[in-house]
């Protein structure tokens, strides 16, 4: 079970172990922002009963980049396919996937509470050597 996302023309596959997006190179999927938009943890992807969802974990927001709509911080929302999230300046799309796999509900671990989900999730980021790193993003230059 994987879920891809893209921005500038880079992607990032997550697993259903999930991952944080953020400046920190800590970050599973670090994107580089100079001008700081895009926070340090910006934002959490976890599997939850074979679902993919986005949390923003961020202190500067995230969007729905379709209706503008402010994420409400600390709630998981259901990654859709051809959802757009904007993380700073960046765009964050869940591209459309012309053959999606079926999903089993044991594809990816029961759900826990809301609060549980960013703590021990971050506490084990943080404790991850810096060569688990699996891509960097570059803010484009047009």
């Amino acid at each position: 079970m994987e879920l891809v996302l893209e921005t500038q023309g880079r992607s990032k596959t997550f697993t259903r172990a999930g991952g944080v997006i953020g400046r920190d190179e800590a970050c599973d999927w670090v994107i580089s922002d100079p001008q700081r938009h895009v926070s340090k943890r910006h934002a959490l992807v976890t599997c939850q009963e074979g679902v993919f969802f986005l949390t923003d974990i961020s202190s500067n927001g995230t969007r729905d980049g379709r209706s503008g709509a402010q994420l409400r911080k600390g709630q998981a929302q259901r990654i859709e396919q051809d959802s757009v999230y904007l993380l700073g300046g960046f765009e964050v799309r869940a591209p459309w996937s012309p053959a999606p796999q079926p999903m089993s509900r044991s594809a990816c671990p029961a759900p826990r509470a809301a609060s549980s989900l960013t703590t021990p999730f971050l506490s084990w980021t943080r404790s991850m050597p810096s060569t688990s790193r699996t891509s960097s993003l570059r803010p484009s230059t047009h």
